[in-house]
């Protein structure tokens, strides 16, 4: 699995793939002031102009996204939730 598709924490220059991990290092350090980060995906969303508006609606951008995931698997399985 990669981790960097999940996101990550850093403490000290140093990352972790889970908040546990990153507190239990503070804990041991006794290190109660010093800031933890969590970066998920930023070096790709830093790439986009955020200021551009798509020249298509959110409908067909839905429906394009539908046929790439559907293009890609040989199956699609959808978990839904009424509440």
């Amino acid at each position: 699995m990669n981790h960097l598709h999940c996101g990550f924490y850093t403490y000290n220059g140093k990352p972790y793939f889970t908040r546990e991990d990153v507190f239990d290092d503070m804990l041991l350090n006794h290190d109660y002031d010093s800031e933890i980060k969590y970066y998920y995906n930023d070096y790709v969303f830093e790439k986009c102009d955020w200021a551009i508006e798509p020249n298509v609606d959110i409908g067909t951008l839905y429906k394009i996204r539908a046929q790439q995931i559907r293009d890609k698997y040989k199956y699609v399985v959808l978990a839904l939730s009424g509440g």
